[in-house]
Order: C-alpha cells, then structure tokens, then sequence
C-alpha cells in the first residue's frame, strides 16, 4: 500500500515511508525500535506489524500498528504499561523506516543520537 504523505514522529524518533526494505533485514521479534537513554521506557510498534533491522536501521510493514511509548520491562513480560510520556500514534499501512534524532554534542565533538 502506498503511504507516501505519512510521516511520523515520536519523541525522538521519525517514522518515514519507504518503498521496499532490504531483503536481508532480520526480524526484531520484541518489536523495540528505541529505548530510553535513563528510564525503562521504549518506543514500541504494537499490533499487526512486522518489525525488521539491518546495520542498525529498523524497518516496519506495518498493517493495523501503532508506535507506543511503553514500559519496556512489562512489555517483555507480555504487559503493555503506557509511559504517559507520548500518546500512541497509528501507522497507516505500508512500509516505514525508524529514522531516530541525532544531535551534535560540542563537548564530545561528535554527532550522536538523542535518546529521551
């Protein structure tokens, strides 16, 4: 399915469409795409939705999914806790790439990715 105008964002990660993921990509069967920097909390794709990595780049086929911001260690348990820190957000179908934040620490001298 086509999904090109839909672009999400939480926290700090981006959710843009993509035409195809790499055949090669590996199924994330936990369905993690981000976690938190200090917190047990992660960003999570709930629902019919396949989630896939390759090099480090997470990949959705998303069908009836949504991107949540849960408690990472009930969610492995087979509880899904909301954070309350960002509202669940749905996914059209098609397919996504996780593009997450990055930001330039001038201390360090280097790019590095945000984590909230």
């Amino acid at each position: 399915m086509k999904n090109e105008n839909h672009i999400v964002r939480q926290g700090d990660c981006l959710f843009k469409p993509v035409s195809k993921i790499p055949l090669d990509a590996k199924e994330v069967k936990n369905k993690i795409v981000a976690r938190g920097e200090h917190s047990n909390h992660s960003h999570i794709i709930t629902g019919n939705a396949l989630v896939l990595e390759k090099d480090g780049i997470f990949f959705i086929d998303a069908t009836d999914a949504s991107v949540e911001h849960l408690l990472e260690s009930a969610w492995l348990s087979g509880v899904k806790e909301w954070t309350k820190e960002h509202d669940p957000i749905k996914l059209n179908p098609g397919l996504y790439e996780m593009v997450p934040q990055r930001q330039y620490n001038p201390y360090e001298k280097v790019i590095e990715r945000v984590r909230d």
